[in-house]
């Protein structure tokens, strides 16, 4: 027994001693620049295969942080993002033939994922670039690394809330720095507004995904902060303090954004989730309504604000359908008119390949060949709508694949929710001080409505949101492992942070 318990030890720590050597020698014999780089590079490797769950830490921050550098593997770009979740799946892996103990979540998740991606599999056929199309799956597949990882390792209270915390602070300094570009008027002359600021981009180079980020992570704060406890500690005080700070924070850069789609996917997810949390809450919404329509009838929006009102008003446009190569284009409606040319361009593909489409990921390749009259010279890296996109590249069967895969996230979730919610008044609840399991489940259930929506007017999963989502989705499962685990040890367990 002894013996056994040392081997797997050592075997668990082969990777880590085999990689020290490696850095050391790479240090050894590298440029002074390049040993700069490695250092860095070192502690990470250390860090993941010191602890496994050090990695989904950092995995936190590398979505948005990790992408000012890059290297060209077979064509393709691979981020730091992209190593270090396969640096994290390496040492899970260790770490599982180590112990030989992993816990998989008994959700249909990983199925639903599996159908989706088989059903996008016939599309390579079509593919004109095998290179996108292999670089679509492995995103995918980066889900189910975070997914994964997340439900096996995220088991315990002190684990979770530290990556809650984690979370709250990545998407804060994300969202400030989307803040010094919009008050101090830094970035490209396209993203300006009104003449005075900068629309919000932060490090993913475009202000959508920037807003879709800060959406995910607004929403948890938000959901965290609809099922708060009453603190009693100081340190409950401090969580819920960080709860709010990362609320009122993200929520000021989505507003700095300026993404509409953004908008109308956190206020979709808000109503959801505060009719969740507080039924009669729905009342409140009968008087909203009304103001609108009085500010709407008697032009009381004239007070706001000359681009807020422009970008509001502009958002109607979006739920009307026309012909773009028929429209007038001038500077207040290119961008309404634009997407709506890309969807034109979307349907075209799907009607020509309506069961497999054009390839996975060949989007950006194809679209030359389906671009409107006036539009031939635009790139298009999607179709600025995730599911004409589905229906574009991988065809009806694709299209049906993620219907299947979205509509069992929303189950899990909901599901998540409706247990959480019986629990919600019982003293026997998951806590960790003020946060409760009820406001978490709400948090991710939230954030999947964000995707819902956001994704009708853009294409979200990009810049390794992917593996976010799926990070975020582990909790789930984790919340019910440790429910059991409480109800097993009795209401009066104890844990410590350590």
């Amino acid at each position: 027994m002894l013996s056994a318990r040392l081997s797997a030890i050592s075997f668990s720590r082969a990777p880590a001693l085999l990689l020290l050597v490696t850095i050391g020698l790479g240090l050894a014999w590298a440029p002074t620049m390049a040993a700069v780089l490695v250092i860095p590079a070192a502690i990470v490797l250390m860090l993941v295969f010191a602890k496994v769950e050090y990695g989904l830490y950092l995995l936190a921050f590398a979505v948005p942080f990790g992408f000012y550098r890059d290297v060209t593997i077979a064509t393709s770009a691979v981020t730091p993002t992209d190593g270090l979740i396969g640096l994290l799946l390496l040492s899970w892996l260790f770490k599982v033939v180590a112990t030989r103990q992993v816990r998989l979540a008994r959700t249909p998740v990983l199925l639903a994922l599996a159908i989706f991606l088989l059903s996008a599999l016939p599309s390579a056929m079509a593919a004109e670039s095998l290179s996108l199309f292999g670089k679509e799956m492995v995103k995918w597949l980066e889900f189910a690394v975070a997914y994964v990882v997340a439900v096996d390792l995220l088991a315990t209270r002190p684990r979770v809330l530290t990556l809650l915390l984690v979370l709250f602070l990545a998407g804060s300094l994300e969202a400030l720095y989307g803040w010094y570009q919009f008050l101090l008027h830094v970035g490209p002359p396209g993203f300006e507004v009104a003449g005075r600021f900068i629309r919000a981009f932060g490090t993913f180079g475009q202000p959508n995904p920037f807003a879709a980020y800060v959406a995910l992570v607004l929403t948890v704060a938000a959901g965290v902060l609809l099922g708060l406890r009453r603190p009693r500690e100081m340190r409950d005080y401090l969580l819920a303090g960080a709860a709010a700070a990362t609320f009122l924070i993200c929520l000021a850069a989505l507003f700095m954004s300026m993404s509409r789609g953004a908008w109308l996917g956190f206020a979709a997810a808000a109503l959801v989730m505060i009719v969740t949390a507080y039924r009669r809450a729905l009342l409140l919404f009968v008087p909203i309504v009304l103001v609108i329509g009085l500010m709407t009838a008697s032009g009381a929006w004239d007070v706001l604000p000359g681009a807020i009102v422009q970008r509001t008003t502009a958002a109607m446009s979006y739920f009307r359908i026309f012909d773009a190569r028929t429209t007038v284009v001038n500077s207040d409606n290119y961008p309404i008119v634009e997407r709506m040319a890309y969807w034109q361009s979307a349907w075209e593909m799907f009607s020509v390949n309506p069961f497999f489409g054009t390839g996975f990921g060949n989007f950006p390749e194809v679209y030359p060949e389906y671009a409107l009259p006036n539009w031939q010279g635009a790139t298009a890296p999607h179709a600025h709508n995730y599911y004409l996109n589905i229906l574009a590249e991988t065809g009806g069967v694709g299209f049906i694949g993620y219907v299947v895969f979205i509509v069992t996230l929303g189950g899990v979730a909901a599901g998540a929710i409706r247990r959480a919610s019986h629990k919600r008044a019982s003293p026997s609840e998951w806590h960790v001080g003020p946060i409760t399991g009820f406001g978490l489940a709400l948090g991710v259930g939230g954030l999947l409505i964000v995707l819902l929506v956001h994704n009708v007017f853009d294409n979200l999963y990009v810049h390794s949101m992917t593996a976010q989502v799926g990070l975020m989705l582990g909790l789930l499962p984790a919340l019910d492992v440790i429910e059991k685990r409480r109800e097993f040890a009795g209401v009066g367990e104890t844990w410590k942070l350590n």
